[in-house]
């Protein structure tokens, strides 16, 4: 059988993204952003219980709005996450000097330039640690 891979749609109206998602690879928002995202000028972006650190890796999202989002002005992403195995201290220390060190790369110029900055809160609960990756002051210039 002979499987004819289905062409997304084109959206050249699609101005504006507001997206919350729930257990959704970063992989996969990807390719819904590489397949329908090439007009966009703003892209708000909610993240939860999602434990895929890839949603903070700034190189990937700077190669993917450099190639597909070309027009993006306006970025606002929230990413919560609780990461497994975080009950011993030492191992939470791990994840925490992981979070930070991916938080390092959305200080480029590629960042910079477009005046986008981004924050890392680490919290503590009984039930596990969960980190908050957020934009601050996503629409200063809308």
């Amino acid at each position: 059988m002979h499987l004819r891979k289905i062409r997304p749609p084109v959206l050249n109206h699609l101005t504006h993204v507001s997206l919350k998602l729930n257990y959704i690879r970063f992989d996969q928002f990807e390719q819904l952003g590489i397949d329908l995202f090439a007009k966009i000028q703003a892209l708000r972006v909610s993240i939860n219980y999602n434990s895929d650190v890839a949603y903070m890796d700034g190189n990937r999202w700077e190669k993917l709005i450099l190639s597909h989002m070309p027009n993006l002005r306006i970025f606002d992403i929230r990413h919560e996450s609780w990461p497994s195995n975080t009950t011993a201290n030492n191992n939470s220390n791990n994840i925490e000097l992981t979070l930070d060190s991916r938080i390092n790369q959305f200080t480029s110029p590629f960042w910079i330039e477009r005046q986008w900055s981004f924050a890392l809160q680490h919290n503590q609960s009984r039930y596990g640690n969960p980190t908050i990756f957020y934009s601050t002051d996503p629409y200063r210039y809308q």
